[in-house]
Formats: structure tokens, sequence, C-alpha cells
């Protein structure tokens, strides 16, 4: 249950404001993008999830002090825009709204789910009204997220853009120069209600679903006898026949396959539908039938062979023949049917079509050495997707770009067609970095330079640097657009869904591959799982579904962000947990009043009736298991961070105490350790080390009777706020606003000696075993006494001088029980092994500095004495 008064208060507190990028000769540049979101639809929790590894990084960067470009656009491309749309006028023609509410699945419905009433839901079966509304609602929503994301730089794709469709035109223009465009036939997944190709990203169920060949057995016509044929057709009962004729011949095939048949071959004409129900039926329909005189299929489908390729459904190692026969020899037809049933998102059920189709040559032998080469050369990429990227590279052939519904850009040397929605958007964001100076809104509607001067040559000149012929005006705005393509680019971080990676990723590495040099190829690529919500699959149709605003408006921004960042990271699925989201809110609370805590004790000022009750609150924030398994700032300065000044604040102070000792040690520990997260955007672990354990360490601290008002509690401030400004910067900004003793640091790792930091290391561990040892007790402890011994038994010294030598070990353990000679020779062995654990600690020291704080956490005296029962880090311990 979220605390709405907490909540009410985080909100109040958090300062959002971001502004535009522009080049900064002064600082190295960082350009990091995320796929643009379709527009069929508001943004899900998965959409904030998958963007939330860009966000976070992209401000960790700025935060180090790089100019960092993260834009985002709005993909409206290809079939499901339109087959939406025409769904819905299907819909509304044809039911009632109270009928239509009846479906989650229908469009009226998820389109009411927005918000929207009948009067604007009706203006949806234009195609237009989808690109009219939803990109302001995403831009909306991420705003509302406290985005990093530079809008100034945002778009939509289409002709409904005149300067992004002449910039694919001039793509694809260059990709036919290059030879890499190439016209055939081809078998593909295809769905008949939109009578086009249907490829992964345009299914509802199916995806990565073949075309497979069936050869079906052929028989003769038999008159005089049916025995043969009642052997073959003993397993057709209740299938429905499909008469056809072809070269002269009449055909029987069941339905099903016809259905596939029909669109692989022209010259086919359809007879006759024949029902049969029970076996008898199939011998006097297919003998007796006038309509059939020669041969019929097997319905049994004797042999059924898979394609002898690893392509999916639009890829092709062979084009096929314009001259297309129906593959028929003397005793089987073959045809290609799906693997399994795939449902087009215009619920459509599909079938195996041969049709004519535009394919980019990704098989180019001297392209996939580039795209190798390209992949090989990425920085800080995990194993696991550098070899779903190689084997995508391997497995890549051709594939069909041209597509006949839909929204798009038209391929500009065969304007029948349109480009795919995949195809369009592999270097867009080229055009990220430049295209604010050419028009003002994502429609490009408000013109700055009028679209009317855009060609092929604009484009050559702006990207490839060649000379033009033109007016000053428009030559200015080329060296402009020049200069800012320059700047930025390549793309250093790819923040992308793992889904993505056998096509969209593969394409956007070989497409600069094909058109650049290599000094612009792509230098990074991160890819994450699917999100589940509370430990399921996120689905609408079983309610367990949750959009982008919903989880915003329920938790607010800052637990959200925080909840997505400990969700999972790298390429298994994820899982947003709703109560962990709710707890948030009261952790983040509780952090904030600890900045008013130390800012009180700075000041002198009396902060108790606002703490309440602070320790028990707290300890709550305590880091366990459960926790981790499962835009625009006014007043930016550097980094967008809101301090006044900066400082290396990891200088030890002077005279200070061994239990501050202990704590500016945790400190500069745990700070490093988040900063080795962030380089390897392992976020889990970036909550886990700056959030969970620099809030433990300052508790422990205070348990241990250290002092709020000193220089390290101060050095504790600067740390969180710097660490946990990406992951929630606008809160952090809140906190920060009127605070003068935080200071921005160099987020860099900090060289430091670590002298009594494993001291209390070994404490830790000690009353982990005095818990143990107290559950086993079985009831309350009056008194715990420690007994220490500075040496070890004379028979481990000599087992510890023998450093693993087997030999030493067995003459040292001769003549002993077996017991307890295994139990001594684990014990050597692990010595020489692991000699780190056997190194000593001050325990005398600790024990005495933590005899209150033991105490306190026990609920019982303590006293340290001495006992040759213990030994070096393991004291003997007595519970009474």
């Amino acid at each position: 249950m979220v605390d709405d008064k907490r909540l009410t208060y985080l909100k109040s507190h958090e300062n959002f404001d971001e502004k535009s990028i522009e080049i900064d000769e002064s600082r190295p540049k960082y350009f990091v993008t995320f796929p643009y979101p379709y527009m069929n639809g508001k943004l899900h929790l998965g959409h904030l999830f998958t963007l939330s590894k860009a966000e976070f990084y992209a401000r960790y960067m700025k935060l180090k002090g790089y100019n960092v470009l993260f834009p985002l656009g709005f993909h409206c491309t290809g079939m499901p825009i339109s087959a939406s749309a025409k769904k819905l006028a299907e819909e509304l023609e044809i039911s009632d709204s109270k009928e239509l509410l009846k479906s989650p699945s229908t469009v009226y419905s998820i389109l009411k789910s927005f918000g929207f009433e009948d009067e604007i839901v009706s203006k949806f079966v234009d195609p237009q009204m989808w690109l009219d509304v939803f990109p302001k609602l995403c831009q909306t929503t991420l705003t509302n997220f406290h985005s990093m994301i530079d809008f100034s730089k945002s778009f939509i794709t289409t002709e409904r853009n005149p300067y992004y469709d002449s910039f694919v035109r001039w793509q694809f223009a260059k990709i036919k120069e290059k030879g890499l465009a190439v016209f055939g036939k081809r078998y593909t997944i295809f769905d008949p209600v939109t009578d086009q190709p249907c490829l992964d990203h345009d299914r509802q169920t199916g995806e990565g679903v073949l075309p497979v060949a069936i050869d079906l057995f052929v028989l003769k016509k038999i008159v005089d006898h049916d025995i043969p044929l009642n052997i073959c057709l003993n397993k057709a009962k209740n299938q429905n026949f499909s008469v056809f004729k072809y070269n002269g011949e009449l055909f029987a095939v069941p339905s099903n396959s016809f259905k596939n048949i029909k669109y692989q071959c022209e010259r086919l004409e359809f007879i006759d539908e024949i029902d049969i129900s029970s076996e008898s039926i199939v011998s006097n329909q297919l003998l007796h039938s006038n309509k059939i005189k020669d041969i019929v299929i097997n319905a049994i489908k004797t042999t059924k062979i898979p394609k002898i390729s690893e392509e999916e459904s639009n890829i092709l190692d062979k084009v096929e023949p314009d001259n297309f026969k129906l593959n028929l020899s003397a005793n089987f037809l073959r045809y290609y049917e799906p693997q399994s049933q795939v449902i087009a998102r215009s619920k459509g059920i599909c079938v195996v079509a041969l049709t004519d189709q535009w394919f980019l040559n990704y098989n180019d032998e001297e392209l996939k050495k580039k795209g190798r080469e390209c992949i090989e050369n990425m920085v800080d990429l995990s194993d696991d997707v550098k070899l779903n990227l190689i084997q995508a590279l391997d497995w890549i052939e051709k594939w069909a770009f041209s597509r006949s519904f839909g929204l798009g850009t038209k391929i500009p040397f065969d304007e029948q067609y349109i480009i795919d929605s995949l195809s369009d958007s592999t270097i867009y964001m080229i055009f990220y970095t430049f295209n604010d100076l050419l028009f003002k809104d994502i429609y490009g509607n408000d013109q700055i330079l009028p679209h009317s001067n855009l060609s092929n040559d604009f484009w050559d000149a702006v990207i490839y640097g060649k000379e033009i012929k033109t007016d000053k005006y428009i030559s200015d705005v080329i060296t402009k657009a020049r200069k800012r393509f320059e700047h930025f680019y390549p793309v250093d971080l790819r923040v992308s869904g793992k889904d993505l990676t056998r096509n969209h990723l593969i394409f956007f590495i070989l497409n600069h591959c094909a058109l650049f040099p290599q000094k612009y190829w792509p230098r990074k690529i991160y890819t994450n799982g699917h999100l589940m919500l509370n430990s399921q699959k996120m689905s609408k149709s079983t309610g367990n579904f949750m959009s982008a605003d919903d989880c915003i408006n329920k938790f607010g921004v800052s637990a959200t962000r925080m909840c997505l960042a400990t969700c999972g990271d790298g390429n298994e699925d994820a899982n947003f947990v709703e109560d962990f989201a709710s707890s948030f809110v009261d952790k983040l609370y509780i952090l904030f009043m600890v900045f008013n805590k130390i800012k009180s004790h700075q000041e002198g000022e009396d902060l108790s009736d606002v703490s309440g009750n602070f320790s028990e609150d707290f300890s709550k924030m305590k880091i366990n298991e459960e926790d981790i398994t499962i835009g625009r700032t006014n007043n930016i300065n550097y980094g967008d961070l809101t301090l006044q000044k900066e400082k290396n604040v990891f200088t030890k102070p002077d005279n200070i105490d061994y239990i501050e000792n202990y704590f500016f040690e945790a400190i500069v520990q745990n700070f490093n350790l988040t900063i080795e997260s962030y380089e390897k955007m392992k976020f889990m672990d970036v909550i886990k080390y700056g959030f969970y354990e620099m809030t433990n360490i300052r508790e422990m601290y205070l348990s241990l009777g250290g002092k709020e008002n000193t220089e390290i509690s101060t050095i504790w401030a600067s740390a969180v706020v710097n660490l946990m400004y990406p992951i929630v910067p606008s809160l952090i900004n809140g906190i920060t606003s009127n605070y003068p003793f935080i200071s921005k640091i160099p987020l860099n790792v900090v060289q430091s000696e670590f002298n009594v930091l494993k001291d209390f290391e070994w404490l830790k561990k000690l009353t982990r075993q005095i818990k143990f040892s107290v559950k086993k007790f079985k009831k309350v402890p009056q008194k715990i006494t420690l007994g220490l011994n500075e040496n070890y038994s004379e028979i481990k010294q000599k087992l510890m001088a023998c450093d693993g030598s087997i030999s030493k070990i067995n003459d040292l353990l001769f003549g002993m029980n077996k017991k307890i000679r295994n139990e001594y020779t684990l014990f050597a062995m692990d010595y020489a092994k692991n000699k780190i654990n056997y190194e000593r600690v001050n325990e005398r020291k600790v024990l005495e500095y933590s005899v209150k704080y033991i105490e306190k956490l026990f609920n019982c005296t303590v006293s340290i004495v001495d006992s040759p029962d213990g030994e070096p880090l393991a004291p003997k311990i007595i519970i009474e």
C-alpha cells in the first residue's frame, strides 16, 4: 500500500526541467539511443524498463562530464496502425459499443481503455489520427518519467514528415547504388487480411515460425477398386477437400493445404469444395466424383520435409524465377505452409505465399565481413550480447523490405511499394543530430529550411561532405548540419530489447557498415530481457498489465525509477513487483529525512519533530534478498546536478577516531563498487551498493556511537547524492537545492587504503554467528560472553605451515581417528587455498568499540574475555 502523504511529500520536492543539447567543444560527446517506440498506443511498463537502461547510463555519463545527446523519435511505419484503423472501422460498422467492450482485444475497447470518448474513438478509423495523438501522449509520459530525452530532436516517420521521408529515400538510393537491393520472388508467411507478408513484428502469435516444405503423395484415380484409396485416405475423416485445376489436370487436396497452395501458383483454378465426414464418403466422393478425373493427393501428407535452411519467413538464399510452376513430380506435389499457426496483428490466420519482393542482400560476403569487424571492435560488449549478434550475422541472408499495405516511405526506385518498418529504421540516428536545424515540430510542418530544397545531393552534402552548388542560406544549413553529424556520430550506446537482435540490431550494424567508413560504426550495444509484472508475464488479455502512466501515477516517478533499476539486468527476464515499488516510496522519503537530519546537525537545529520514528523507519531500508532478487532541471549546472561546488571529498580527514575511520573506508568501498556497477550497466548493483549498503553503513556507524555532525557525514551525503542522481535525478535535485554542505564528486574509482574496514566486516560475520547461536539457544539470552584467543592450537599452526603439502599433512595427522583427521585436512587445505580469509583483524579493539552495539542488537549484556576455547577470527560464543 502506497503511503499517499509520503508520496505527495516526495512529489512536492522533485525538481525537473531538462534542456536541449548543443555542441560543446569543451566536453567529450556521448550519443545514446533507444529504438523509437511504435505509435499504435500508449507506452507500457516494458517500454519504460528498456528505456530506463539508456536513461540511467545517459545521466551517469552526463554527470561524469560528457556532453550527452539522448533523443527519441516516434515510429509510425508499417502495417499495425493501418490494420488497427481498418479493424476499428469494421468493428464500428457491425457491432455496438457495449458488445465491443466485452472483449478487451477489440481496437474499440483498447482505445476506450486509454480514456478516449466515443466521438474521439471514431476518428481513429483514419490512420493519420494515430499519428496526431500518440506521439504527443508518448512525449507527455516520458516527460512525467523525468527522462533526460531531448525532445527538440524528435520527429515521426512515414511520408507525414517530408524531411524524414526524403532522408529514407536517399538512404535506399544509396543502397541501390551499392547493389544491395535486388528483386525476386520468395516464400513468406503471409497475412490474407492485409494481403501482404507478415514478419515477426507484424504477428500477434507465431514469432519465429518459418515456412516448411510439405510433400503430398500423388495417387492416380482407381475406378474399379477402392482399397488402395481407403488405405491412403483413412486418416482424412472430417476433413474437407478442395478441388483445383492445374495444367489441365484436376487435384483434390485437404482444404487447409489448399489455403497455402493457392497463394503459391498464379495459374491455378479453384473448382469445388468436397465435404468429407466419414470414411465411406471419402471413397465415394473421391472415386466417383465427376469433378475429379485423374489425380488425387494423399491427405496423410506422407512426407513432411522442413525447409533446409535457417532463414526466417522473409529470408531466401535462392530467389525463385518469375515463371514459377507448381512443384509437381510423378509421385509428389510440394508446397509450403507455416511450421505452426501464425496469427497476424490484423487477426488474420497466416499462410505461406510466393510473392514479388525487393530484398536487401545482407548475405553479401564483404558486408558480413565488415559486420563481424564492427561487432568485434565494440566496447564493453557482454559475452551473451556478442554471441547473439554473431549468430544473427551468420543467420541473416536476404531481407524483404517492400510492402503494399500500411504507412511509410515509398521505395524511390519502385514507388508501387513502401519500405517496411524494420528497414526504414537502421540509420535514422543520424537524423537526430541535426533535424532541429531543418524543422521545429515532429511533423515537419513548421519549416526552417523548406523541404522543397531537399534532394539526394543535399543529403550527400550533409552526410558525406560532397560539394553542392546552392545559395548561401542552404549552404550555411548544410555546414551546420554536417558539423552536428560529425560531432555526435557515431552512436556510442544503443539500448534495445533482446528480441530485436536478429532483425533491427543486426540491420542497424550492417546498414552502417554498408554506407559508412569504420569511424561511423556503432560502438556499443546493450540488450535486456522481457519484463514480467508481479512474477507473471505482462498481458492485456489476462489483465496482468500496467501502462507507464498508471505506474508513475500510482508510485510516483522516483519510486518507479528505483524499482525499474532493481528489476533485473542483462538478457534474463526481469520482474517489476508492485510491493517493492510501494516500499521505495517509504525508503526515499526516509532518505529525504536523513538529509534533513544531517542539515539540522550542521546548522544546530532540532529536527525531532520532522524525523519522528526515524530509527524504526530507517531500519526498514536495510538490504534483504527479496528486495534485490526479484526532459528538464532549473538552475542546471555542470552535469545537470544542481550543486554549488565541486571537489574531491575523498581525502581522509585528520584526527578521526577508529569508528569514523571505518565509516570513511566503508563509504569509499561502496562508492567504488557503485561506480564499477554503473560502468558495467548493472543497475541492480548500483542500488545495492549506492543506496542499500550506503544507508546500512551509516546506520551501523551511528549504532557504534558515531556522531552526525562530523565531516564524515557530509562526505557520506555527497557520495549518496552523486551516486543516486542518475536513478532519481529530480528527487536528488530537490534534496540538494538548499544544502550547501553537499559537493559534486568526480565519478571515478577512488584510490584509498583500507586499514580498519576488514575489522568491521569481521564484526558483521560475528554478529551473524551470534544470531545463529541465539536461535539454537531457543531462549531469550540474558548474557553473551565472547572468548578470545590470539593463537591457533599447536596442531593447526603446524598444519598452516604445511602450505597445502599433502605428504606433510598426512605425516602430521598420522595415527589420528578418521573423523578428526578429515576435519584437520579440510582446515589445512582451505588455509592453503584461501589465505586471505585467515588474515588477522584487531578483534579485541573492534569488540571493545562495539560492545554497546552488540548489546543493543541482542538486548542483553555482553562481556569479552580470554578463552583457550576460542581461536583467531572465531571467538568462543557462550550464551546464558
